[in-house]
């Protein structure tokens, strides 16, 4: 009922309110499922307005799924009359395009590699054909990194590797050795294997090993080696000279005093040799 169910005489010498209407019972309205178009059967219209709040008892809706989308349920849903719908909305599942090639049988990424998931994604919603391999930080990827499925439902095999970047060790500027320079000044990084090689300085000579080797660790290996002065040895002279003087090392100097009284100064050279000649008399 729609309306009073009361009317009194007013002093108007008319009835009111209005008199009510009887309603049958209408099923609820709903939205067209996704993927789908609705046909209308009723005694009124067979066109499906959206607006509409409700439907009478009697009416029927069809259901019909687009050509990619599957049924679901019944097709067809009539309201009863106790405003109910006789059948539950059907829906309109689009089904998914089958993909030629087994998603099991992706090859698999190597050692130290894997799939990006952009592209396994992409082969999930069917959008693409390929998938992509990338290495592990530290590993550089040699090869072809994609495999295809093509037509025949095969996944073209990937050629490729993931190789360990080998960072090279670099120890500091060579270090300085006391009286030794190095034979060839190297400008560059000294690297892991790396050898230079020292030569002493003038006047002096080398005990040991001239060379350091730069090791895995970065650090270089011991100077197992030093620089000593040379030496000139004790003047050879008579026995009726003196010798004023104990070091006869490289710049050193002595004296040589000769029996008939001349004197020289003597001076250890770079040779390892004594500067000036002496009289033979010494």
């Amino acid at each position: 009922m729609n309306g009073s169910d009361t009317r009194i005489c007013s002093d108007k010498g008319m009835w009111e309110p209005d008199p009510p209407t009887c309603l049958g019972l209408r099923c609820k309205a709903f939205k067209a499922p996704e993927n789908s178009k609705i046909i209308i059967s009723s005694d009124y219209s067979d066109e499906y307005q959206e607006n509409l709040e409700s439907y009478d008892v009697g009416t029927s809706i069809e259901i019909i799924c687009d050509e990619d989308a599957k049924l679901k349920g019944e097709s067809i849903t009539t309201c009863e009359v106790t405003g109910e719908w006789d059948n539950e909305i059907p829906e309109c599942i689009k089904e998914k395009p089958k993909f030629p090639c087994s998603l099991t049988h992706i090859p698999a990424a190597p050692l130290n590699g894997f799939i990006t998931e952009d592209s396994l994604t992409a082969v999930n919603n069917f959008s693409s054909f390929v998938i992509e391999y990338q290495c592990q930080s530290g590993y550089r990827l040699i090869g072809e990194n994609t495999t295809t499925c093509i037509l025949d439902g095969y996944w073209t095999q990937p050629n490729i590797t993931c190789e360990l970047i080998v960072v090279a060790v670099k120890c500091p500027s060579s270090p300085k050795i006391k009286n030794a320079v190095l034979v060839d000044s190297i400008t560059a990084d000294y690297v892991a294997g790396d050898k230079i090689i020292y030569t002493c300085v003038e006047g002096y000579r080398l005990l040991g090993n001239a060379f350091i080797k730069c090791s895995t660790s970065g650090k270089w290996s011991r100077f197992n080696g030093r620089c000593v002065k040379k030496t000139c040895g004790k003047p050879n002279v008579a026995e009726s000279s003196t010798i004023q003087g104990k070091s006869y090392l490289f710049g050193e100097t002595v004296k040589i005093i000769c029996g008939n009284g001349k004197e020289y100064t003597l001076t250890c050279q770079s040779s390892g040799k004594w500067s000036d000649l002496i009289d033979s008399a010494c």
